[in-house]
């Protein structure tokens, strides 16, 4: 009866601090990282395309980890993109879920000035798109020349 109640409980916290946060979300009050105007990416800008991951890594967050990659290699080569693979779970990395608004692995692309995220973009449909490795990669390579051009 006694791991009842503790168990009661502890849900209990859980549903008061999930609660706490979705009303911090709404209103504003939890720092993101500021959007600004999409404009294109300038000489003084650097882009990152992101893979963030936890520690738990299934086929499917593999594959889309191997289709971001690929679809990125020319820009990353040519110097035009940095490729970064990142465990949002580690502790030196757990800004970037609040960040980036990570609810699972993802495919980020950050354009930064000077230090700072200038702006980002989540690329949501990598996961529906993770059994078809060439529309996967066609819809990256089309998402990051968007967002290279300055579109949202």
């Amino acid at each position: 009866m006694k791991f009842r109640s503790i168990l009661t409980g502890l849900l209990l916290a859980f549903v008061v601090v999930s609660l706490a946060v979705a009303v911090a979300d709404v209103a504003g009050l939890r720092p993101t990282v500021q959007q600004v105007e999409a404009a294109p990416v300038s000489a003084g800008d650097r882009l990152i395309a992101y893979y963030f991951h936890t520690n738990t890594r299934c086929p499917t967050c593999r594959a889309i980890e191997s289709n971001a990659h690929a679809a990125v290699a020319a820009e990353v080569e040519a110097g035009k993109l940095d490729w970064r693979v990142v465990n949002y779970e580690e502790p030196s990395a757990r800004h970037f879920a609040t960040e980036f608004k990570l609810l699972c692995p993802s495919v980020i692309l950050v354009q930064m000035r000077d230090g700072v995220v200038t702006r980002w973009k989540n690329l949501e449909r990598v996961w529906e798109l993770n059994d078809d490795r060439q529309a996967s990669v066609e819809y990256i390579r089309a998402e990051l020349t968007a967002f290279q051009e300055g579109q949202p």
